[in-house]
């Protein structure tokens, strides 16, 4: 027929390639198979390029080379003309309609020429050709098919079957995924067809017979879920879903299935229930009211779902309360325009919404709430919802407007109080100070507020100060108190009677110290002048004592000691009369009254009885003891020892008594 032959074929993607060059002389093989590797021009004239773009075979029989330089390349010449190309018949190839490609039937140097008597033969080698290429083509892919739909069934998270039209348990095929799904072998599986009626849980056999039943007789798809057991006897929940394949005619083929093990669903299935449940009992036993509140910017079409413990809080049943005019006539009149604001603003910027207003009750009396709300969905085109909580804190409002009056009242006690008050933190610095603490050191309350405690105290009292608060903070000490000195602004000593505590959070935290300051100075200075009297009494020469009002000595000096011979502690608490001699046994009480009628500095000249029972002239004055209010409430008394001058004053007169007598009697003259 030809010297040599040349076939092209159009791939998948519309290119034109050249598959084989045949040629009846060996020796020219690898010239053939040079032309193997040179491109076609599919936009040539003529050859196959033309045959297969026309779709019409045709007869060159006086083939010209020379005239291919302009569509061929001059490789593409050289190799056809050493090939031999005299004459050539090209015919496209033909399948189903479409075009595959085409042969070419070429003859060189045996000089023949090609007519169209040829053409039929030729053509019907090429249909011949066209079939045989098509279904090497369509065995081909419908192996990649099958391969693809295998990989593809054995990938999926489940296992696939093919069931007989008449019983599903009746299976053909069943996809390998049923071993790691059920722990069975494909052969076993299939060997015996009804053996997974079997594996299925008894609470489920009855459901899924029917199903199947109705799926048989109607032939309709079917979707079910049931519990079947694994191979080692475990459950698992499955969710099979068949349909029936039909042929052209209509005629049922066979059932096919996937089943998917979709037990963990059914757990978080379960669990989601359980869930759900937890939070609805949650939800309705929260002493809180929740609510879904649907808004799209039209309050008239806003709906609302409450929670029952609305009837709780304010008397009113849920199915009251679904639009946003039925909770605004609960608000109180005094709180709409704050509440309306509130949401206004809430909307439109995404913040959350809380509030705290009153409502009323379905008995008409007013409770404090608290509303609480998120924005859980905000899309464009759907209405936004919000979640919110209720809460009742009447009680809390209560407690907070008492908490205001106790810390007035405690605000007025601590800046109006007397006695200098202050709340200083651990370091020393001052929280508040009242009036008082200010005046009592000279300072304004924002000069204080610059300093801290340690700067207003005395040196020479800092350690101890120190020391006690470190005792308070360790715990040994509750409340301290102590005199301290202050320095006031300027620069005078103040003594203070400092009492502190040390207040703790619920923790046992130190927080800050109270302390209370009086003002001692006045007092430390007659302590002072006390003391020095004190000790003036104390070491004076003289007798000096005191008595109260039922003349029992009160005070005995060592003076007194050394006139009287009595120790103090002898004489403590012993009337008067013990030094008095028997013949002036009256004199106490007779001064005594005298001094209580209102005499003062009473001199009185006397003898007085030692305690060895001598005499001894003494020389007195008795002075009235008065207390703050000016009342005599005793008598102090300083005597001192004049019996030598008593001596001396009767010496001297017995000596005037002799000189006058000697003068009397002496001569005139």
């Amino acid at each position: 027929v030809a010297d040599w032959c040349s076939v092209a074929l159009v791939d998948s993607d519309g290119i034109l390639k050249r598959v084989a060059v045949v040629h009846a002389d060996p020796e020219k093989a690898p010239l053939a198979a040079a032309l193997m590797h040179l491109p076609l021009n599919p936009h040539s004239h003529t050859g196959l390029p033309y045959a297969i773009r026309s779709g019409r075979p045709f007869v060159d029989a006086d083939v010209q080379t020379d005239t291919w330089r302009w569509e061929q390349s001059s490789d593409y010449v050289r190799v056809h003309r050493s090939l031999g190309i005299s004459s050539q018949m090209n015919v496209p190839l033909v399948a189903r309609g479409r075009v595959i490609g085409g042969i070419a039937f070429i003859v060189g140097d045996s000089g023949r020429r090609y007519t169209d008597t040829d053409l039929p033969f030729v053509e019907e080698i090429g249909r011949r050709a066209a079939l045989a290429i098509d279904n090497a083509r369509l065995h081909h892919e419908l192996q990649q098919s099958e391969a693809q739909y295998r990989t593809l069934i054995e990938q999926i998270p489940g296992t696939v079957y093919l069931a007989t039209p008449d019983d599903l348990g009746n299976l053909l095929y069943q996809s390998p995924q049923i071993s790691e799904m059920l722990g069975y072998t494909i052969e076993e599986w299939l060997q015996y067809p009804s053996y997974w009626h079997t594996r299925l849980h008894p609470d489920d056999v009855d459901r899924l017979q029917a199903s199947d039943a109705h799926a048989v007789a109607t032939g309709e798809p079917f979707t079910i879920d049931y519990r079947t057991f694994r191979r080692d006897d475990s459950v698992i929940w499955v969710r099979d879903y068949g349909v029936l394949i039909r042929d052209e005619h209509g005629k049922p083929v066979h059932w096919l299935g996937i089943t998917l093990d979709i037990t963990e669903q059914k757990q978080a299935e379960e669990a989601l229930k359980t869930s759900e449940q937890r939070l609805r009992d949650i939800v309705d036993n929260i002493p809180a009211v929740t609510y879904t509140y649907v808004y799209d910017g039209d309050t008239e079409q806003a709906t609302i779902d409450v929670s029952r413990q609305i009837r709780a809080i304010l008397g009113s049943s849920p199915q009251a309360l679904t639009t946003w005019d039925s909770w605004y006539r609960l608000i109180h009149p005094g709180d709409r325009e704050r509440v309306t604001a509130e949401a206004i603003r809430t909307d439109q910027t995404g913040d959350s919404y809380d509030v705290t207003y009153r409502a009323r009750t379905a008995d008409g009396s007013w409770r404090w709430v608290r509303n609480v709300a998120v924005r859980a969905r905000h899309s464009v085109g759907e209405p936004d919802i919000w979640q919110g909580f209720l809460f009742d804190v009447t009680d809390h409002k209560v407690a907070e407007t008492g908490l205001r009056e106790s810390e007035a009242r405690f605000r007025s006690a601590f800046d109006d109080a007397a006695i200098a008050m202050a709340l200083i933190t651990l370091d020393g610095t001052f929280l508040r100070v009242n009036r008082a603490y200010c005046q009592m050191l000279g300072y304004q309350e924002h000069e204080l507020f610059q300093l801290n405690a340690h700067m207003v105290t005395h040196p020479d009292d800092r350690d101890a100060g120190s020391m006690i608060a470190a005792q308070m903070i360790e715990g040994v000490l509750d409340v301290s108190s102590m005199a301290k000195r202050y320095i006031s602004r300027n620069g005078s000593i103040i003594w203070g009677s400092l009492t502190s505590s040390l207040v703790r959070d619920d923790t046992g935290i130190p927080l800050y110290y109270i302390s209370q300051v009086q003002d001692i100075t006045e007092r430390k200075r007659a302590e002072a002048i006390t003391a020095e009297l004190a000790a003036i009494v104390a070491s004076s020469a003289d007798a000096i004592t005191s008595s109260d009002l039922e003349g029992r000595v009160t005070s005995w000096n060592r003076g007194a000691e050394q006139l009287y011979g009595y120790l103090a502690h002898e004489m403590l608490g012993q009337p008067l009369r013990v030094i008095a001699p028997a013949d002036r046994h009256e004199e106490p009480d007779e001064t005594r009254l005298r001094v209580m009628s209102g005499e003062s500095n009473i001199y009185l000249e006397t003898v007085h009885q030692r305690k060895d029972g001598s005499l001894v002239d003494v020389a007195m004055t008795i002075s009235p003891i008065r207390n703050t209010l000016g009342e005599v409430v005793g008598t102090s008394a300083i005597a001192h020892d004049i019996t030598e001058r008593r001596l001396a004053i009767e010496a001297m007169r017995e000596s005037e008594a002799w000189y006058r007598t000697l003068i009397h009697h002496f001569p005139n003259g």
